[in-house]
């Protein structure tokens, strides 16, 4: 195979910050049109983004324009319940179980939200019969989602791949399961920690990918990527304004901050830690290189130019009524539009997050062509 056959997509995500990946796919598309992207990954809500492509891998130019427009059209209720009843009854079962020691364990709750209804989207809108059909006619070449195993912390890697042969790994606390990927696995992998429920595939119950993830950008070297495009969903931390606080932080930015270490943080490490890698080969004499089993890894990598928590105070008023009241209980906005950014699934903020993705892939072209190339 060309070069094209060797370029490997990572999507990492938390909720409804994935439409920002979707518009750097609109660009990547605009740059190239004709691209070829065999290896496909993604975690967390760019599980949702890497399994549509995959469903419609025939012409990435034709489903990333799809895939904007998915998400410019998505609703909330389209994502998790948003009726005050039930709302109200998951959160009653929360205080039932916190007052009173879960002793009413038939009613116990494990999540804030109920997801059912992005379960019924996700069929609808992901052709899953689609991607073994893709790897056969090398569409692609394979696609993986990662998601944690609740059982053991162990962080799963569930693939498909057109090489039948492709062997499945294991590393500490890392490992990989070949299959069909089906509407469960896609749940299971942007299955946000406590907001949403855990997801049952096989005999354990899943969540979010990015939990205990530190090598999200592992699988797609493992599936045969020589070089990567890496699509992250928030802003690098070097180009974040240092705020110093002067008074106690309140609950939202409390949970705001832990949000983000357990959703964003460890692509960023990923990134840097293959960049070390990539810089300490430099060093090396060819013989030097061969010694080591390790090869340079060509990478791109595409993060929001701007802070995706601040454009998501403007659209707060966007949630779900009791939502917001209970929002408005962990402190001002500005502390809790973090978490805000992770549920606004609405046209409006995933619009502003498409057009920046775009904006942004294109003031990347010289370095995304060169990658290609």
């Amino acid at each position: 195979m060309d070069n094209a056959a060797k370029l490997g997509l990572v999507l990492s995500g938390g909720g409804s910050r994935a439409a920002y990946q979707a518009g750097v796919l609109k660009g990547l598309v605009e740059i190239k049109p004709d691209i070829k992207i065999p290896i496909l990954t993604g975690l967390s809500a760019g599980a949702i983004n890497v399994g549509f492509l995959a469903s419609e891998a025939a012409s990435m130019h034709n489903a990333a324009h799809k895939l904007c427009e998915l998400w410019s059209q998505l609703r909330t209720e389209q994502v998790f319940r948003t009726d005050f009843a039930s709302l109200m009854k998951t959160g009653l079962r929360l205080i039932l179980d916190l007052s009173f020691g879960g002793i009413y364990r038939h009613t116990s709750s494990n999540s804030l939200l109920r997801t059912d209804p992005l379960e019924k989207l996700l069929e609808e809108v992901i052709r899953f019969d689609n991607i073994p059909k893709n790897l056969e006619l090398g569409h692609i070449d394979a696609v993986s989602v990662a998601a944690t195993d609740y059982g053991n912390t162990e962080s799963v890697s569930f693939f498909s791949a057109r090489d039948l042969s492709r062997m499945p790994w294991t590393r500490k606390r890392r490992r990989s399961e070949s299959l069909e990927l089906h509407v469960e696995h896609i749940m299971a992998s942007s299955s946000l920690p406590i907001l949403f429920p855990p997801i049952k595939v096989g005999d354990s119950y899943f969540g979010d990918g990015v939990l205990r993830n530190a090598a999200p950008l592992s699988p797609a070297v493992h599936l045969g990527a020589t070089k990567l495009l890496i699509v992250g969903v928030r802003k690098q931390r070097e180009l974040i304004e240092r705020v110093r606080l002067t008074k106690e932080p309140a609950l939202g930015r409390i949970m705001s901050v832990v949000m983000n270490a357990i959703l964003l943080d460890t692509a960023d490490m990923d990134v840097e830690r293959l960049q070390r890698i990539n810089q300490t080969l430099s060093l090396l004499s060819p013989e030097g290189q061969a010694k080591s089993q390790l090869h340079p890894i060509d990478f791109v990598w595409i993060t929001p130019s701007e802070d995706l928590g601040e454009i998501a105070k403007a659209h707060i008023y966007k949630l779900p009524r009791i939502l917001r009241y209970l929002l408005r209980g962990t402190g001002s906005k500005s502390e809790y539009s973090e978490i805000s950014s992770y549920l606004l699934f609405e046209p409006e903020f995933c619009t502003k997050l498409i057009e920046l993705g775009y904006k942004d892939c294109l003031n990347r072209r010289p370095d995304i062509e060169k990658l290609l190339n």
